[in-house]
């Protein structure tokens, strides 16, 4: 069989356990804090938070499901092929748990950038003078307003190249599965928060138990088709996640505010990996922590193994 040649632009990303990390230390070293307000109860939202749940989604290497625990072990006992199911039905849904459960993470860190990033929406010069019942006033539609606001030069390195394939595997589950779309009036494939509307709705159907658990194709009806790519798509869903929170964090923040940044600035070591640092960790940075530069929060010091 023919192998199938890499992409050369997502041969270029890191992988994403290690992209979830990078993002989940920039977050952790930015510290910021904005003030959200939602009917009325006001509260801080911080970058710490996004940090948490990033770092959670990164760490994350397999949410095992036993088929076993409540099959019937006699008859596995005695019948090979129940034996092979229970195997096979552990494995499949090991691996479609286990992708769930990281997107869920990467959504919840996506919940709080919408709040961290929310009060922007309303400096918007054009949003300013509309009439406060003209004004949107979920968070998730308000990001994506922001977005819509940024530049190509304040958007992720190769950022049209990953969501084109969100938005190709999305729509290979819209047309198998005909779920509905919500809070999309307007919106355009060339718009830069397309993907995120793509995004928003996932989360919803995951929230909201639309989502699929499909069957295991080895033995039920189904495809291997769609298992993997509905795999695919909570993939790619979590990369393009990743990058809307890095363009808004490049716009939207106060600097490095942790206290780890600013100790390590001070330093003066002999060998000037202080140096290192300080020149690389920058917010620049926000805009290829998902691609395999050389800076990495993993050494970040550039110490020579």
């Amino acid at each position: 069989m023919k192998s199938v040649d890499k992409c050369p632009i997502c041969s270029n990303f890191r992988d994403l356990p290690s992209h979830l990390y990078e993002l989940a230390e920039f977050c952790r070293f930015l510290d910021n804090r904005n003030e959200y307000e939602r009917h009325d109860v006001k509260r801080m939202v911080e970058t710490k938070v996004i940090s948490d749940w990033l770092k959670l989604a990164a760490e994350l290497e397999v949410v095992k499901i036993n088929s076993w625990k409540f099959g019937d072990d006699n008859a596995a006992m005695y019948c090979r092929p129940i034996a092979d199911e229970y195997d096979s039905n552990s494995k499949h849904y090991t691996a479609y748990s286990t992708a769930l459960t990281r997107f869920i993470f990467v959504s919840n860190a996506l919940e709080e950038l919408y709040r961290f990033v929310d009060g922007y929406y309303l400096l918007i010069p054009s949003i300013a003078k509309l009439d406060e019942r003209k004004k949107l006033r979920d968070a998730s539609l308000r990001a994506t307003v922001l977005v819509d606001e940024l530049k190509s030069s304040e958007l992720p390195l190769n950022f049209e190249h990953s969501i084109s394939n969100l938005t190709a595997t999305f729509d290979y589950y819209q047309s198998i599965f005909k779920p509905s779309l919500s809070g999309m009036k307007g919106a355009k494939v060339t718009d830069h928060s397309y993907g995120l509307h793509l995004v928003r709705n996932l989360r919803n159907y995951v929230a909201h138990g639309i989502f699929p658990i499909l069957d295991n194709p080895e033995y039920w009806s189904g495809t291997e088709i769609s298992r993997n790519k509905l795999i695919s798509l909570l993939f790619h869903a979590c990369r393009a996640s990743s990058l809307y929170i890095q363009a808004l964090l490049f716009k939207y923040n106060a600097g490095f505010l942790l206290d780890d940044y600013a100790q390590v600035a001070s330093m003066s070591w002999e060998d000037g990996y202080e140096e290192y640092f300080v020149k690389n960790c920058t917010i620049d940075l926000a805009l290829n922590l998902h691609t395999k530069v050389q800076f990495t929060f993993e050494n970040p010091f550039g110490y020579k193994c």
